[in-house]
Formats: C-alpha cells, sequence, structure tokens
C-alpha cells in the first residue's frame, strides 16, 4: 500500500486498526519519520530567511553609521600629522605634488625679443613733384611694404584723394622712393590710354588739404602713420607757407605722426601743421582744427 498519500490521521488511524500487524506499523512509522523529518528542516529555513531579511536593514544602517560617525571620530581620537598641521594653523601640504620644472626659482635670463623693422616715411617737394622716400630703420628685412595716402579738403567732409603703393621689400637702412606721391598731371594718362581724373593737388584753386600717409608690412609689429597738410590754392595768390622754406631733399615736408587708427584725423578736418598753412578762416570753425593730445605733442616735436 502508498503510504505516501495519505495524511498523518489517516496514518495513525491505520496503526490503532493494525496493532499485531508489524510490517504495516513499521512502514507508516518509516513514512511518518520522513515526514517529520521534512517538516522540520522546513520550518528551520522558514525561520533562517526571516532572520536574513530582519537582519538586511540592520546591516545597511551599521555601514552608514560607520561612514558618517565612526572615521570623524577616530581622526578626533587619533589624529595624524596632516591634521595637527592644520589644528595649529599651517597650510595642509598635498600627499602628491605635480612634478616641477628643475627651473623653477631659478631666475631665467631674459630671452631677446626677435629683431623687428621700423618703418618710417619722409615728403619731399622737388621741381619734379613731391616725392615719398619710406626707409627701414630697424634691424630686420621688411616685407610686403604697403603705403595708404588719403587727403581732402578741410570743411568739405570727404575724401577727395585716396592712393595705395606697393613698396619692395627693404632690408635695414634701406630706402624707396615712391615718386609723384600725389599723383600725375592732369595731361598725361595710365597705359589703358584712359586720362586721370582731376587731382586735388592739381587744382589751380582748392582749400587747405589735409591727410595722412599709413605705412604697413607684413611682419611689422604695427602699422605707422603721419599726418600732414598743403597751403590753400588760389589763382594767381601764393599760400601762407612758402614751398622755399620745405623744398628739395635736405628740408623734407614736415609732418606729424599719430596712433593709428584711434587718433586719425577726420576727413573735415585741417592738419596745422606747419603752422598756419590751415589759415585763420578755417581754424576758427569748432572742432574743425586737428592736434594731437597734449601729452603726445611734445614727443612728436
Amino acid at each position: 500500500m502508498d503510504y505516501t498519500r495519505l495524511s498523518r490521521e489517516e496514518l495513525q488511524r491505520i496503526l490503532d486498526q493494525n496493532p499485531a500487524d508489524v510490517g504495516v506499523r513499521v512502514e507508516i512509522k518509516e513514512e511518518l519519520g520522513r515526514r517529520g523529518y521534512a517538516e522540520r528542516r522546513e520550518r528551520r529555513w522558514t525561520r533562517h530567511d526571516k532572520l536574513l531579511f530582519a537582519a538586511l536593514p540592520i546591516a545597511l544602517l551599521t555601514l552608514v553609521a560607520a561612514v558618517l560617525v565612526v572615521r570623524p571620530v577616530e581622526r578626533w581620537l587619533w589624529p595624524d600629522k596632516r591634521d595637527q598641521g592644520e589644528q595649529a594653523g599651517h597650510p595642509q601640504t598635498p600627499s602628491r605634488q605635480a612634478p616641477q620644472d628643475p627651473g623653477v626659482g631659478i631666475p631665467s635670463p631674459s630671452v631677446p625679443s626677435s629683431p623687428k623693422p621700423v618703418l618710417g616715411v619722409e615728403l619731399r617737394i622737388l621741381f619734379g613733384g613731391p616725392e615719398l622716400r619710406v626707409f627701414n630703420e630697424g634691424q630686420a628685412l621688411a616685407q610686403q611694404i604697403n603705403v595708404d595716402v588719403v587727403a581732402w579738403q578741410a570743411t568739405l567732409y570727404g575724401v577727395e584723394f585716396s592712393r595705395s603703393y606697393s613698396v619692395r621689400d627693404l632690408i635695414p637702412n634701406a630706402d624707396f622712393t615712391i615718386e609723384r606721391v600725389f599723383g600725375e598731371p592732369e595731361d598725361e594718362s595710365d597705359s589703358s590710354g584712359h586720362h586721370f581724373e582731376r587731382n586735388l593737388f592739381m587744382r589751380d584753386e582748392h582749400l587747405p588739404i589735409s591727410g595722412y600717409f599709413v605705412v604697413t608690412c607684413s611682419n611689422c609689429s604695427h602699422p605707422r602713420a603721419w599726418a600732414f597738410a598743403q597751403p590753400r590754392a588760389k589763382r594767381d595768390e601764393s599760400g601762407p607757407v612758402p614751398f622755399a622754406k620745405y623744398s628739395g631733399e635736405d628740408h623734407p615736408w614736415p609732418l606729424i605722426e599719430f596712433e593709428y587708427p584711434r587718433e586719425k584725423p577726420k576727413t573735415y578736418q585741417c592738419v596745422n601743421i606747419p603752422p598756419g598753412v590751415c589759415g585763420a578762416d578755417i581754424l576758427r570753425y569748432k572742432n574743425v582744427p586737428w592736434s594731437l593730445p597734449a601729452r603726445r605733442q611734445s614727443g612728436n616735436e
């Protein structure tokens, strides 16, 4: 008979009904013993699971307490040298330092900057026409030199002359001359046969002319600029400034250097260099006379 399908009560009733059947009693007792062992084992593992789930939150809380409480308490009870230095007011020394340059802390000799070209100009009034001499007074070759010329009549609000000239490269102490820097005579024409427009500097009559030169090169540290003026021209009447005083190669026309583009004159102002070139009737207008700040004038005189 299969006793595994019977309940404990049914097995006990069979035992009571067959007290003299030894075989039946042995089989039933073995079956009851197996069931008791299985039940005890199941109860034991169920108790262990309950204990495990109950202990897990306690373990997590203990870990958090160790991080937040135990470490500060440990540092308070057993301060190391770093903590002692902080309490004494000394700055904390990092445990790891970046490798330092062996030259740090040792004065190194100053490295001279590479030489640069320094360009200058000189305006000369000659019999064949005004010429602009461009020279390199620096210690390096000046490359891709460019010269811009801008001019206008004072108070007329507009540029009436603008030219740009390319100059060959200049070694130190070399120069180059731009002939007829203020344009060609009116009766000449360019290579295409087109006649030049009426040149501001070639007119029989004009108001005082003001303008500036800007000289740059590809390897220059900064551009340089000079302002200039030309006196009023009237038919059959000489201007207020004698050209004979500033004519020839030995007497260049006066120029005044300024910081370009911050200090450049406006295209309606009159550059009164040399003094008197603008005339009293022009100078009486507000903001028309152009001049450098007082701190810069002394350096250009």
